[in-house]
């Protein structure tokens, strides 16, 4: 799986899954098998620069997908960082709290919240099982 980090401005937000050739040399090629497109909870895409997807795991014992989007401070946007969870089918499954401490404020406060392109990065290594 792979995540499409374009903050949907090329394409709705997404996600692939892939086939990977590869051996001790390295790897040999890279398929897309599928492109699922990731939905907000209400069943609609995410807008053009509405997030910033970062990071997606699988979730053992469930099948479900979790993921993050780092979030933006910037003049132009706040955006809260998130972790979402997902159905492999993109549709919305859930979310984890996120902290507000992680929310954006205004610029040029540095003071709290995320750094623009700083934030949730790969903050997922193990995802809890239910």
């Amino acid at each position: 799986m792979a995540i499409a980090d374009d903050r949907s401005q090329f394409n709705p937000a997404r996600y692939y899954e892939l086939s990977l050739d590869y051996d001790l040399g390295g790897f040999n090629s890279v398929a897309v098998d599928l492109v699922t497109t990731i939905l907000r909870p209400d069943g609609t895409s995410f807008p053009t620069l509405g997030l910033d997807p970062e990071s997606i795991r699988l979730r053992p014992g469930t099948g479900t997908l979790v993921w993050t989007s780092e979030g933006e401070k910037s003049a132009l946007r706040l955006t809260n960082p998130f972790v979402h969870e997902m159905n492999s089918d993109g549709t919305y499954a859930g979310e984890f709290d996120t902290t507000a401490k992680f929310f954006p404020t205004a610029v040029p406060d540095t003071t709290t919240g995320i750094r623009n392109n700083l934030a949730f990065e790969v903050c997922i290594t193990t995802v809890p099982e239910p």
